[in-house]
């Protein structure tokens, strides 16, 4: 090593980054700015609901080392595993954590669902975690009512004798149902 020349070993040991240097006597040394640490995030939560109502809930939890964390500082995308394109979560939480990330969908049929939720640091995109979560979606409820038919003896009878409602009129058509009169 070189005394005329002390940042040369410095500079050679990938601290070229450094955010300030000091030297004296034989000593050399560098302040650098860590990168960011990954940040942790669980999910594993299972929604239940009917389809065409509205689901609004947590689907993921996260935490950050860095104990100045702020929600703002990230972002949350919401893949709800039914084709529709995905939305945006809405992060919340204390400085430093844990946080949170809510979102609200509606599903149009009954059936399971994997979701998505991909988090991402906005100062370093490369930092982010993805989990799953599941989605049991009920069939909606269907209300009938009788209609009091006035047949003609002797004669054969052709007409309504019940209506049908199928709370989930979004999606329902006549041909998804079947009737048995008695």
């Amino acid at each position: 090593r070189s005394t005329l020349f002390p940042y040369t070993t410095l500079f050679r040991s990938g601290l070229d980054n450094a955010l300030a240097i000091t030297a004296g006597g034989y000593s050399t040394m560098a302040l650098t700015q860590a990168p960011d640490q990954a940040i942790s995030a669980q999910g594993g939560q299972t929604l239940t609901s009917t389809e065409a109502a509205a689901v609004n809930s947590t689907v993921a939890t996260f935490t950050d080392p860095d104990p100045a964390a702020q929600a703002a500082e990230y972002t949350a995308s919401i893949d709800w595993g039914d084709g529709t394109p995905a939305t945006t979560g809405t992060i919340s939480g204390p400085t430093g954590g844990p946080f949170t990330v809510t979102g609200e969908h509606t599903y149009g049929d009954e059936g399971s669902y994997t979701i998505k939720v991909t988090i991402t640091d906005t100062d370093t995109t490369a930092n982010s975690a993805t989990v799953n979560d599941t989605a049991t979606i009920g069939d909606a409820s269907l209300s009938a009512s009788g209609i009091s038919p006035t047949p003609v003896s002797g004669q054969s009878f052709s007409g309504p004798v019940a209506d049908l409602t199928d709370a989930n009129a979004d999606t329902s058509s006549p041909a998804d149902f079947t009737a048995t009169i008695d």
